[in-house]
């Protein structure tokens, strides 16, 4: 399968010309993880292709085949050995190991990742595992994944800690003096989950209760694998809020409840004002996970680690990296619970750090049916995941059922940036108010730099024009409900993801370079693609190149990080193998947008009064109008 970005019915012969010469090589690390697995003589296909409803167990189970150890792990992401002998093998049937949790029926979800023995009378294979809500155990299968016989299992492997908060990530609020921090656990301990936070580690003085509690069922998702092999008991996730913040000041934390244990503390820095020294984030979209213990995956992608170790790396080193701006296709979990939690293991010792913000992509939120442009790339999980596991401040109404909860837009600042993230999924139209208006309340004096994100890119070198959803096709209509807004109010850069490659544009206006009228002129907004996060690669570019593009890498990952002050804007694409700086641009703030956003907000003032006098107006008249007809219904004349 192709990622949905990459999908075109005339070029799908080539991709997969590309995909089958990289199996013939003898280093394939550039090709997609997620597509297939070698192990041993077997090519091993993701989880997604289990059938569990055919699969069967055995009447004459092998006992004593399996065993795990250690059977008690301390700490979430600890490895398991799982060692195996007496194993028939060499009789060319395949046997294999799957992981799975012990309330799973195995004739109805899938594994959450698996290995072959390779044929092997005996041996040890490593696994790691990242859900301490559940105890564990493996399962020895004969046969393919979609039409296995389980024959033997191992003991069962427990956490210490079942109840031990997991997967903790912080998120920006509407207010500067304020951090949200979210988590995923079991139930109990839930009426007594706090944050507790202060200036040291042994300081924690101030402690915050949990705001609520929630998770979603099988019920909750609109269909596919979502609520089918791929659903498992999400946990429970809970948010709590430190506020009263200081600005600029390291800040300890720890999250949990006293009576179910605690997370390790942690730190993060709070927001300054615009005019303190420099701040950077990083930006991607489409990044994926990768399971460090070599298994079988379901959406594995290995180029996704290297990304987020290369980050951890940068983030140790500088200080000034305030956040994350995630640009849709989270973890492309796509309806596997599993793959969620490998996900927020991953990104952990970055995400209770800096704030990881996200924006929401088609494969956390299309499904036919449900307002989305029609494929099936959430795989049924149509929001609800993405939205509870990552609450951002959005325009919505928090207070609403879960299933409504579908206005994923928002806007934030930190120091002299004003970040916009729309939704490229939902209706276009829907959102222009909103954006309208936020556009309007910036100061360019304190955030000068306007930066507006969106999952799927407006300009873009693509051979997808498919109806409904090629990559052009949505790109014109939003370049033809928001390209006017953007030259209007001035923005700065576009970032967008979807294809999973790096395209740079000049400053673009109705699909043009533009150059600017002098030297302190502002010109138009520069269109970048960002999708190189990890996962896979698009191969399906335009040749010759579009003129507007100025760089184009559909071969290497990694992410964008971006170093602003009020003067200066630069960004720097950064590979995830060599952590090397690949590119790099700068821009320096045009003084002629705050020349005219005086202008343009002396002009809104009077228009504003001249709307108030006639609303004024208007309301007295259908008074007037209210009294003289109730008057004269009782034979009475006023004027």
């Amino acid at each position: 399968p192709e990622p949905a970005c990459c999908i075109n019915m005339a070029y799908s012969a080539r991709v997969m010309a590309i995909m089958a010469a990289a199996l013939t090589m003898s280093t394939v690390s550039a090709f997609p993880r997620w597509q297939y697995e070698q192990a041993g003589s077997e090519l091993l296909p993701p989880p997604a292709r289990a059938q569990p409803e055919k699969f069967t167990i055995a009447s004459d189970m092998m006992i004593g085949v399996l065993s795990a150890t250690p059977s008690v792990l301390e700490a979430n992401g600890d490895f398991v050995q799982v060692s195996w002998h007496g194993v028939p093998g060499k009789n060319g049937t395949l046997y294999w190991i799957g992981m799975y949790n012990v309330d799973d029926d195995v004739t109805v979800v899938a594994p959450i990742k698996y290995q072959s023995v390779g044929g092997r009378y005996k041996g040890t294979l490593t696994f790691q595992v990242v859900n301490p809500r559940k105890d564990t155990i493996f399962y020895l299968f004969q046969n393919d994944i979609t039409s296995a016989v389980l024959v033997s299992k191992s003991n069962i492997v427990t956490f210490k800690n079942p109840n031990m908060p997991a997967g903790g990530r912080l998120a920006y609020t509407n207010k500067p003096d304020e951090m949200l921090v979210s988590w995923t656990a079991n139930f109990a301990g839930a009426n007594s989950m706090v944050v507790q936070w202060g200036p040291a580690p042994e300081t924690l003085n101030m402690q915050a209760v949990a705001l609520g509690r929630t998770t979603y069922t099988r019920d909750d998702m609109c269909g596919g694998d979502a609520g089918g092999k791929g659903f498992r008991d999400p946990g429970v996730f809970y948010s709590a809020m430190m506020n009263g913040l200081q600005s600029n000041q390291l800040v300890y934390y720890r999250y949990g409840s006293p009576e179910t244990g605690f997370s390790d503390v942690r730190s993060f820095r709070t927001r300054g004002s615009a005019d303190s020294s420099e701040i950077s984030f990083f930006a991607f979209g489409d990044l994926g996970m990768h399971a460090p213990d070599e298994s079988v995956q379901y959406s594995d992608s290995f180029p996704s680690l290297n990304t987020t170790e290369t980050m951890y790396s940068d983030l140790l080193a500088d200080p000034s990296v305030a956040f994350v701006l995630h640009i849709g296709d989270i973890s492309y979990a796509r309806g596997f619970v599993s793959v969620w939690d490998q996900f927020h293991k991953q990104i952990e010792e970055i995400s209770t750090r800096i704030p990881w913000m996200v924006g929401i992509g088609n494969h956390e939120r299309d499904w036919p049916g449900t307002g989305s442009y029609g494929r099936t790339d959430s795989e049924g999980e149509c929001g609800v995941p993405f939205e509870l596991r990552f609450p951002m401040p959005y325009s919505g109404d928090r207070s609403a059922t879960k299933k409504v909860l579908d206005m994923p837009w928002y806007s934030f600042e930190k120091g002299p940036l004003h970040i916009i993230v729309l939704s490229s999924e939902h209706d276009f139209k829907s959102q222009t108010p909103w954006l309208i208006a936020d556009l309007k309340s910036v100061d360019r004096k304190v955030t000068p730099w306007i930066v507006v994100s969106a999952h799927r890119p407006m300009y873009i070198s693509s051979t997808n024009w498919d109806e409904p959803d090629g990559d052009h096709v949505l790109g014109n209509r939003m370049i033809e409900e928001w390209e006017e807004l953007f030259m209007k109010y001035q923005v700065n850069v576009v970032l967008t993801a979807h294809h999973h490659s790096y395209q740079r544009s000049c400053p673009v206006y109705k699909g043009k370079c533009v150059k600017p009228a002098g030297p302190d002129a502002y010109a138009a907004p520069i269109y970048m693609i960002i999708g190189m996060g990890g996962f896979a690669s698009c191969y399906n570019i335009q040749e010759p190149q579009p003129e507007i593009f100025e760089v184009v890498d559909t071969i290497n990952h990694g992410y964008a990080k971006i170093v602003a002050d009020l003067d200066t804007f630069r960004i720097d694409y950064v590979h995830g193998d060599d952590r090397a700086v690949h590119d790099s641009f700068t821009l320096t703030f045009p003084r002629s947008i705050l020349n005219k956003q005086r202008r343009t907000k002396f002009a809104s003032s009077k228009v504003r009064q001249a709307e108030e006098a006639v609303g004024r107006r208007e309301m007295y008249m259908g008074a007037k109008n209210r009294l003289k007809n109730k008057f004269t219904a009782e034979q009475h004349y006023v004027d």
